[in-house]
């Protein structure tokens, strides 16, 4: 599946600092060897099982690889795994400081 992409530049996001752990994550996402595959549909039923919970209407299921965003499956919302967003242009780079769950109940009031 082939997507399109459209980024916002008007917004700059400052990056989080990297957590402690960061080079030790790194080696352990590059060792699932997820990254590079699609395997969307094996990860869509993380995304349904969101999706219930939280009654939200599109989720989407992100691994970052030091470098890049993925977005591995998802639920409502159309994902291309082999697509990579910059992780410093992602939401998802805030979900690395802190080991609670990361839920953006509304991303268009979201000033990140």
């Amino acid at each position: 599946m082939q997507m399109g992409l459209a980024i916002a530049t008007s917004r700059k996001i400052d990056p989080p600092a990297p957590p402690d752990n960061e080079e030790q994550r790194r080696v352990k996402v590059a060792q699932t060897g997820i990254v590079g595959q699609d395997l969307a549909s094996q990860f869509e039923i993380f995304g349904d099982v969101v999706r219930l919970i939280t009654s939200a209407d599109q989720v989407m299921i992100n691994i970052l690889d030091g470098e890049n965003m993925f977005t591995i499956g998802g639920c409502g919302v159309p994902v291309d795994p082999l697509m990579g967003l910059p992780q410093d242009m992602s939401m998802c780079q805030f979900a690395l400081t802190s080991p609670e769950p990361f839920l953006v109940p509304d991303m268009s009031k979201d000033d990140r």
